[in-house]
């Protein structure tokens, strides 16, 4: 029997067939034969001749309808899964580093600037009253951070200001960022004889209106504003907020608010004021306008009137809606308003002496933004200047940018200081500093100008290391830069133990304080760095003070040439041509043949090619580089500005040589600091100034054509010089350098200064060649032969001047090695250093072979006795140890290591107290290799400072970073306890920092994770000392696969706690860097990247970085850890 199935099915088909057009008997026949077959599964079909037109309908079996049907459902699922999914994952798959820098829709761009055009400030009057420094306010409250909901400062800025333009500006926009303005008032000045512009202040009306807090009305904003696209109105004014970030006060069709003078409301009016968090309300009280009678300053001619204002909370903008079109001229726009800026901005200090508290108080606005403390044009370009005056209390002292004008008493127990007016500077540069401060000591500048070191009251000192060397570093960077000291005073502060970044704002120094207060006893570590930190500062007087660039991204140039200054000025015994400029009669006059030397005793304790060289080609190695021509948003500089100013310092560096012309080189940077009255100079005017005094260079290049191929491009060339030792000749080739695509072919070309030396040349006079873009090129004879020997060597890139890495053939490598291992001291220190680096970076990309790298410094183990050779293959060591942790060549690799170290070590572990960089480095490899020696010194430490916190002061605080983490690496939870309260409990930064740096160098993992939970769980580490964490956690590999694990689950936990911090954002993202050994894990990498597209892209660049150094990491497991386990193996056996 036939299911129901069946027979509706069949008779389906018969149907079909009835409803032919054409009814035959054959049809019929066909249908009888039809009607037999399905008559039963038995029954079958003859062979007859059956012929089927389209007309008369189909056959399908129902087996074969059901599979058709089955088919037909799960196309449709199949469908829908790729419809779901290409609409789920981003439309560009992330499969490689480049892809997110690459993205078009992703290009690095600068902070959009919506201040209004054509607007050129010319003058700022600015008074601040820090209400924090209140003795009531320092005896009640405990707290040291910025987070009070009260006001750290009120205060008032009048701006003058210039239109420019024909074009009439509808609205007036200006920064501001976190700040609640209190009153706007808005005046033009016109001389009404001429009509034309003119400086002119009137005394200002005692009835002006200011704007205060009602918590009642405050309370009714709040909650009609807490709903998404509401509009508020009532009778006084109109409040809309058509998006989250914006919000619009519209005053003008409120006849009870006056619209004169430019302000607005009256008691219990609600205005909403710029918090940058959500809207409150105000009321209008009535204040007395004394601080214009003291500077002289007041209304204008004529009263713009306003009729609403804008909170852009986003792009941090208050935008000034005037009633009329503003035209061309000079207009003052006075602000009343309060401040409650981070800690980053404006620090807040206390300390206690003799059960006294006391507190200090001052901006950091060289790496942050002025906007974050009142509203203001805020462009590095549009400079202007400043009048400043601070209230404080009478105990306390203000220091600025300049010397101190007049001061007045207000009868509360405060005082006002005003200083006179600063030259043209950039806003960033504004500095003050209040607190109970006195002169610790001073000294002078031909005897003219005198330098002040400015502390704390009740602090002590042995002496000042850096007192007797400011004025030969002025006259050293005098002489550089062509241009004599221009500011009519300079003060040096010490800041307090809690603040770690020094500034060098124009007459206005704040250094470190274990850096201040140096003396003659400190290690040699802090000696170097206490005075490259000095000339550093004191360079920043000219380059960022007197004159500034017209752009963010292209301030890499100033601060790039200070970095290669600081280098420049203390090479031991550099003979200068030096010109000393002198003070007679208030005029400068140079006295020619000066010579100076900073310090002779730092010759051995600083390197460029190991302090900046180095570094700046391990970040810009990778194709996660970036170009300098790559738009820089001024909030990240900080962040960034470390490896842009390194490498940028290294292309001053190769330019200088090769001009080959100290007094071409110094015109250059005269022309800089004097050829704009505003003092904001172009990148193209700088370059145009080195081709005007640049003599060296052949006739169709110029400097500016040099340098641009570093500046357009990512990265650096490799040379590799291929020898003919016949005929004394050698091909010379570049191509691109890069650590995670070694192979690639790249289209990058570059003008390469060569120099080169021969076995019987003059280090000091090298020869010179051009490899211009060209992929290669024959240079004749380049080499001579030792007659003595029969052998010769050949070596490019003297002192590594140039910026770009170079490789030989095997035998010129080998005759390198064994002329070092005769006589190293017959190579320079920096071409040492050099060859160090260069030789590993090529063996970890296949260029060369580990066997020459690890042979080639095999000398160093008896021989070698300056740090720099020792700081360059240190840095390669650190890689390695995290590379081949896993694997089976680490054993191997720490026996060699601790083998090559131990002699070194053993000379220089019992003088720790001397502090040189060679001892520095020797503990740091010894710690790293487990030398017994070194474990029983960080073990017997750690006992000594539980028994005894204060031996912690025997131990210099230079090499207490390396015995904290040394003390980790091999602790457990009782060392865990020690450190985690020891780093809560330290009041001083930088002793705190070197804590938590340890954090990441504890090897047990649920400690870690404990780490890392309380970063994302509490409250108890600012943004600095997160970074500090994690920063540890990317150099260790343990602690960075605990990171790697955490942030992948609680990335969206990380982005809504840390939304506001970039730095922090960014650190996550870093903490990975060594978390990534294989192509697992590779592969989780990508997905985690495509699965958070969006949000990855705004650290797109630490990402590919991490990216990138995997890509390293696996092919130097794949490639090459057998090659360097064999090496290292045989060495070891030997007992060489």
């Amino acid at each position: 029997m036939l299911s129901n199935a069946e027979n509706a099915w069949n008779l389906c088909v018969v149907k079909m067939h009835e409803q032919s057009e054409k009814s035959s008997e054959k049809d019929l026949e066909v249908a009888a034969n039809m009607a037999q077959f399905i008559g039963g599964p038995a029954q079958f079909m003859t062979s007859d001749d059956i012929k089927y037109r389209p007309t008369d309908g189909w056959f399908v079996s129902y087996k074969k309808a059901a599979s058709i049907v089955i088919f037909l459902i799960f196309v449709l699922i199949v469908a829908g899964l790729i419809g779901w999914y290409s609409h789920s994952t981003p439309t560009k798959r992330v499969h490689d580093a480049l892809s997110l820098i690459n993205d078009g829709s992703t290009k690095e761009m600068a902070k959009p600037s919506h201040i209004s055009p054509h607007v050129r400030p010319l003058k700022y009057w600015l008074y601040f009253k820090p209400t924090i420094m209140d003795y009531n306010n320092i005896n009640n409250n405990d707290n040291n951070s910025n987070t009070n909901n009260s006001s750290i400062l009120t205060g008032r800025v009048i701006i003058e200001f210039q239109i420019e333009s024909s074009n009439r500006l509808q609205k007036l926009s200006l920064n501001a960022v976190n700040i609640t303005m209190k009153r706007y008032e808005l005046s033009l000045s016109i001389d009404e004889d001429s009509k034309v512009s003119k400086k002119r202040y009137k005394r200002a009306n005692e009835t002006n209106l200011v704007v205060e807090n009602n918590e009642k009305n405050s309370q009714i904003i709040d909650s009609l504003l807490g709903e998404n696209d509401t509009t508020w109105d009532d009778k006084n004014s109109t409040i809309a907020t058509d998006e989250s970030n914006k919000v619009i006060v519209n005053l003008e069709n409120d006849p009870n608010i006056p619209l004169e003078n430019g302000t607005y409301g009256k008691e219990e009016t609600g205005l909403v004021p710029a918090n940058g968090t959500s809207p409150t309300d105000f009321k209008v009280s009535k204040i007395k306008d004394d601080w214009f009678s003291v500077n002289g300053i007041g209304k204008a001619d004529e009263i713009v009137q306003i009729k609403e204002y804008e909170i852009d909370r986003v792009n941090g903008l208050h935008v000034i809606h005037p009633t009329k079109k503003l035209e061309r001229g000079v207009y003052f726009l006075m602000i009343d308003f309060e401040a409650n800026p981070s800690n980053d901005v404006l620090y807040v200090v206390d300390s206690n002496t003799n059960e006294e508290k006391k507190r200090m108080m001052g901006t950091l606005l060289k790496t942050a933004e002025a906007s974050r403390l009142f509203p203001l044009f805020d462009e590095i370009y549009l400079r202007a200047i400043f009048s400043l005056s601070v209230e404080r209390p009478k105990e306390m002292r203000v220091l600025s940018n300049m010397p101190l004008r007049s001061t007045k008493d207000t009868s509360d127990n405060w005082l006002i200081d005003t200083f006179n007016d600063t030259p043209l500077i950039s806003p960033h540069n504004l500095a003050f500093v209040v607190g109970n401060l006195e002169v610790v000591d001073q000294t002078s500048i031909n005897s003219e100008m005198s330098v002040k070191f400015w502390a704390e009251f009740n602090t002590t000192s042995q002496g000042f290391y850096l007192l007797d060397k400011v004025e030969p570093t002025i006259v050293g960077l005098t002489d550089v830069l062509s241009i004599p000291y221009w500011l009519p005073k300079l003060d040096l502060v010490c800041l307090p133990w809690k603040i770690v970044r020094s500034s060098g704002n124009p007459g206005l120094i704040t250094m470190r304080k274990s850096l201040f207060y140096a003396d003659d006893r400190s290690p040699l570590v802090t000696r170097t760095e206490a005075l490259k930190t000095l000339i550093g500062l004191l360079g920043e007087q000219w380059l960022g003070g007197r004159v500034n660039m017209k752009s963010w991204t292209n301030v890499w140039i100033l601060e790039g040439s200070l970095l290669y200054f600081r280098h420049l000025l203390i090479e031991k015994a550099r003979d200068w041509p030096n010109f000393l400029y002198i003070f007679y009669n208030s005029r400068f006059f140079a006295i020619t043949s000066y010579k100076f030397q900073i310090d002779p005793s730092l010759g051995s304790a600083h390197s460029f090619v190991t302090d900046v060289e180095t570094k700046a080609m391990e970040s810009d190695g990778y194709d996660s580089s970036r170009s300098f021509r790559v738009k820089i948003n001024p909030l990240r500089v900080r962040l960034l500005s470390m490896a842009r100013n390194m490498r940028g310092a290294c292309l001053i560096r190769m330019l200088h040589a090769t001009i080959s012309n100290d007094t071409a080189f110094r015109i250059a940077y005269k022309k800089l600091l004097t050829s704009q009255n505003d003092g904001s100079v172009d990148a193209r005017e700088f370059w145009n100034f080195m081709n005007e005094e640049a003599r060296e260079f052949p006739d169709n290049l110029s400097p500016k054509e040099m340098i641009d191929t570093w500046i357009s491009q990512t990265g650096y060339p490799l040379v590799t010089v291929l020898r003919n030792y016949e005929e004394g000749s050698a091909i010379v080739r570049q191509k691109k350098f890069s650590y995670d695509e070694p192979t690639a072919e790249k289209n990058d070309l570059w003008h390469i200064p060569l120099t080169y030396v021969g076995i019987n040349d003059d280090w000091s006079s090298p020869k010179k060649e051009w490899l211009k873009k060209e992929r290669e090129q024959i240079f004749q004879n380049v080499t001579t032969i030792d007659k003595i020997n029969g052998t010769d060597w050949i070596l490019f890139n003297v002192n590594k001047t140039g910026y770009y890495r170079v490789n030989y053939d095997e035998k010129n490598w080998l005759l390198l090695a064994m002329a070092l291992d005769e006589n190293h001291e017959a190579f320079p220190v920096e071409t040492r250093a050099s060859l160090v680096d260069d030789v590993f970076a090529l063996a970890a990309v296949g260029s060369s072979k580990y066997e020459t790298a690890f042979g080639f410094i095999k000398y160093m183990q008896m021989k070698e006795r300056h740090y720099a050779p020792w700081s360059a293959f240190a840095h390669h060591v650190f890689k390695l140890n995290n590379v081949l942790y896993e694997t089976s060549a680490f054993l191997d690799f720490q026996e060699f290591l601790q083998k090559l170290i131990t002699p070194l070590y053993n000379e220089v572990a019992e003088n720790l107290q001397e502090g040189s960089p060679l001892t520095l480095f020797a503990v740091k490899l010894a710690c790293l290799s487990e030398h017994s020696k070194c474990l029983d010194w960080a073990k017997q430490s750690f006992v000594q400072l539980k028994r005894n916190p204060s031996f912690k002061h025997s131990i210099p605080m230079y090499i207490r970073r390396t015995l904290y983490c040394t003390i980790a690496r091999h602790g457990g939870r009782n060392e865990w306890d020690y450190i985690y309260q020891k780093a809560r409990n330290s009041m001083k930064a930088e002793e705190k920092y070197n804590l938590l740096s340890s954090f990441g160098c504890f090897q047990i993992p649920s400690v870690l994770q404990s780490i890392v939970d309380e970063i994302l769980q509490d409250d108890k580490y600012n943004d600095d000392e997160i970074c500090m964490i994690l920063k540890s956690f990317s150099m260790n590999p343990i602690a960075s696969r605990v990171a790697y694990k955490s942030i992948m689950y609680n990335w969206k936990n990380i982005l809504r706690r840390f939304h506001d911090s970039y730095s922090v954002i960014r650190s996550f993202i870093l903490a990975m860097m060594n978390s990534v050994t294989n192509e697992q894990d590779l592969m989780d990498l990508h997905t985690f990247w495509e699965n958070n597209y969006e949000s990855i892209k705004t650290v797109k660049y630490a990402a590919a970085l991490v990216e990138s150094k995997a890509n390293l990491a696996i092919s130097l497991i794949k490639n090459y850890s057998h090659e360097i386990k064999e090496w290292l193996k045989d060495n070891n056996d030997s007992g060489a």
